[in-house]
């Protein structure tokens, strides 16, 4: 019995080295704030946010799509590397939506932080039910809020999370600015030189599925030199 836990100790030892086992360290979730491009950059004003959608009871009110803009009213947050404003142009509220993939994370582990500023109330729906809401979120100081699965809201896949801004009618009602980071624990591993993800945990019982085999070999080999 004791050389068996040797044995998986080792195994376990090796696949740690590795890097190959179960991951003990947060993994950052790919998802973006508002006013970024598909890879995260800031865009400038006038361009089209490449993350977000406006639904389409907003483009029936007149809007054009989540465009980016630069404030010109004082006080108001700045755009930054890290996100910026946008603004359907809808006459109605708008509801601005962005997605994020959590197919290689154990969703119960996953946290999404993120700090927003608008004119206006704004509620915030995961999935298509609402988690939360800020009334009367002011344009010039950010409001933090953070996301994770005790509902049981996450999807193991993708996953759409909206922000629905109420048009107040003041001056840029109906604008957001939302900046956003997620990470969380994950399910698993890419092995160097291979596109394929496999399971961490089905490498390291492959890990210890060789050290037994090695073992069982040595016992054989050592029995045939006996007999003969």
């Amino acid at each position: 019995m004791s050389v068996q836990v040797s044995r998986i100790f080792a195994a376990v030892v090796v696949a740690s080295a590795l890097g190959l086992g179960s991951a003990v360290h947060a993994t950052s979730v790919t998802i973006y704030g508002t006013g970024l491009d598909a890879s995260g950059t800031a865009l400038p004003a006038g361009s089209v946010d490449e993350n977000y959608t406006i639904d389409p009871a907003s483009l029936a009110f007149g809007g054009s799509g989540p465009t980016v803009f630069d404030p010109s009213q004082s006080g108001w947050v700045a755009n930054t590397s890290a996100s910026g404003w946008i603004t359907s142009g809808a006459s109605s509220s708008t509801i601005y939506s962005t997605t994020f993939n959590l197919a290689a994370f154990y969703i119960n582990t996953v946290t999404i932080s993120g700090q927003l500023a608008a004119a206006g109330d704004v509620a915030i729906l995961l999935n298509g039910t609402q988690v939360g809401s800020i009334i009367a979120a002011v344009p010039t100081a950010f409001t933090s809020f953070s996301l994770d699965n005790s509902g049981g809201l996450f999807n193991s896949k993708l996953n759409t999370l909206s922000f629905q801004v109420t048009n107040d009618g003041s001056t840029d009602a109906g604008t957001l600015n939302v900046s956003l980071s997620g990470d969380g624990t994950q399910s698993v591993q890419i092995l160097p030189h291979s596109a394929a993800p496999v399971p961490s945990t089905m490498i390291v019982w492959s890990l210890i599925a060789a050290v037994f085999s090695v073992g069982f070999a040595r016992k054989h080999f050592a029995k045939s030199a006996l007999v003969s």
